[in-house]
């Protein structure tokens, strides 16, 4: 029981020590314009993502823990439909970036595409690490999703 007290003040001082960095060094080294920009474009990709996923991780867990089904079911299908909306996702991407209605409407006139594209890697992680973190929370995993947290973060970052 000490080894999890102990992990999660580790892991606690770590995740403020990147929260830091993010909320105060990446805004400073790239720029206000820049980093608002930013922002947009991974607050756009976030409704996308929770809109295309249905709040599909509450039928997640409840079907982990009624054990209707098997783990190895539930998991397959829920990877498979979290891959087919990355893949939407992607699509909408390529598609808005690429046509002139879409810098318009979706990206407001963001006419940088290396901030999409980055924004697009940006929200696709972000979305595997929050089903990644619903998993481990739901089968009472914590050590486990507290250094998952701790290493997405520095890949993140």
């Amino acid at each position: 029981m000490n080894n999890i007290y102990f992990f999660k003040v580790i892991s606690t001082a770590v995740n403020f020590s990147i929260s830091i960095v993010l909320g105060i060094l990446v805004p400073k080294a790239i720029g206000p314009i820049a980093y608002g920009q930013f922002n947009y474009i991974v607050s756009t990709y976030t409704f996308l993502f929770q809109f295309l996923m249905l709040t599909s991780g509450s039928a997640y867990i409840y079907f982990l823990s009624t054990s209707k089904y098997g783990i190895e079911q539930v998991n397959t299908f829920y990877m498979t439909f979290l891959g087919g909306v990355t893949l939407i996702v992607i699509i909408i991407a390529l598609l808005s970036i690429n046509v002139e209605w879409g810098a318009v409407y979706l990206w407001n006139g963001i006419s940088d595409n290396y901030l999409i594209y980055l924004g697009l890697i940006f929200g696709c992680l972000t979305n595997f690490q929050q089903r990644l973190f619903e998993y481990c929370d739901s089968t009472n995993q914590s050590i486990l999703a507290d250094k998952l947290k701790v290493i997405s973060k520095v890949l993140l970052a």
